[in-house]
């Protein structure tokens, strides 16, 4: 037994005998490790659905829009959901209108309007055939957090038509 003792401690003292990683070795590891963290961190949230709500006259009223501008409408005579104007366009969200700005470096469309327009946390983008037109909202991070078609609507200022999907483009 007196001969097992020393052979049990020579053993538990190997691991610490091992040798340490180099310093180029250490500096992968860690290198490793906070690109990993980095990672973790650069995630965009969860993806959250955008629902544009119905715009209406008194809506229209408060923000004071007036002038020339082209509004969509998802489907077939529905409800205005954008409106959109040669420097910057409205959607109601939350209860609240939003405005967002024209990004005027893009292509331009009927009474001057753009095809796409800026928010805080957007990027809403349009497309426009003759009274047909689409809506494409992305998130911050890029991700499409709302798409429709519909019909679109434009008129030169003053009231707006009665049926504003026959309006004259």
């Amino acid at each position: 037994m007196r001969r097992t003792l020393p052979l049990l401690g020579l053993i538990l003292l190997l691991p610490s005998c091992a040798a340490e990683p180099s310093a180029e070795e250490q500096q992968r590891i860690d290198d490793a490790k906070v690109a990993a963290v980095e990672a973790a961190n650069a995630m965009p949230p969860p993806l959250e659905e955008l629902r544009p709500e119905i715009i209406t006259e008194e809506d229209i009223a408060e923000a004071r829009i007036e002038g020339a501008h082209c509004t969509y409408m998802p489907g077939v005579n529905s409800s205005p959901r954008l409106i959109v104007r040669p420097l910057d366009a409205y959607m109601k969200l939350d209860g609240d209108m939003v405005r967002l700005a024209a990004d005027s470096g893009s292509l331009e469309l009927a009474g001057g309007t753009r095809t796409t327009y800026n928010g805080r946390a957007m990027v809403v983008k349009l497309a426009m055939d003759g009274d047909q037109g689409s809506i494409t909202i992305d998130d911050a991070y890029g991700r499409e957090v709302y798409a429709v078609t519909g019909t679109v609507a434009c008129v030169d200022g003053g009231e707006a038509p009665a049926n504003p999907a026959q309006a004259d483009l």
